[in-house]
C-alpha cells in the first residue's frame, strides 16, 4: 500500500516538474488537448474580433446619436426651421386678420393682399430652407452603404 502511494506521489511530482497542465495530466491524450487548446485559442480569436466590432458599433452609435441630437443635429435643424415656420404663420394670420377687418376699403385690401403674398413666399422660402438643410444632414442615398469589417 505504502509503496503504491509513493509511486504515484512520485509521478505526480514528475508531471508537476515537467509543468503539464492540469488538463494534460487529467486527460492524457495528446491529440485531444492540442484540440481543446486549438479550440480555446479560437475561442479567444473571436471574442477579440466581437470586441473590435462592437467598439466600431459603438462608435457609429456616437456619430449618429450626435448627428440626430448634437447641437447642429437634424433634430435640431428641424425644430429651429418648425420655429421659423411658426413664427412666420403667426404673422401670416395677423395680416389676414386684417384683410378681413378692412375688407370693405379696395386700396387698404389690396396693401395687405401685397403684404400677405410675401408672408406666404416667406413661409414657403422657410420651408425649402429646411428641405435643403436636411438634405445636407441626411445624404438620401438610394442605396445605404453599412460597412462592417
Amino acid at each position: 500500500g505504502v509503496h503504491k502511494i509513493l509511486a504515484n506521489a512520485e509521478k505526480l511530482t514528475a508531471n508537476l516538474a515537467q509543468k503539464k497542465s492540469l488538463l494534460e495530466m487529467a486527460v492524457s491524450d495528446q491529440e485531444s488537448i492540442a484540440s481543446i487548446y486549438a479550440a480555446l485559442k479560437q475561442a479567444k480569436d473571436i471574442t477579440a474580433n466581437v470586441e473590435a466590432i462592437l467598439e466600431k458599433v459603438d462608435k457609429m452609435a456616437e456619430k449618429t446619436d450626435d448627428m440626430v441630437y448634437g447641437e447642429d443635429g437634424i433634430l435640431s435643424t428641424i425644430s429651429k426651421g418648425l420655429k421659423d415656420v411658426l413664427a412666420k404663420l403667426k404673422k401670416l394670420d395677423v395680416t389676414i386678420d386684417n384683410v378681413n377687418k378692412i375688407s370693405g376699403e379696395a386700396a387698404g385690401s389690396a396693401a395687405n393682399l401685397k403684404v400677405l403674398r410675401n408672408e406666404i413666399d416667406a413661409a414657403v422660402n422657410s420651408i425649402g430652407e429646411l428641405a435643403r438643410e436636411l438634405e445636407k444632414k441626411i445624404p438620401f442615398k438610394k442605396a445605404p452603404e453599412i460597412k462592417l469589417p
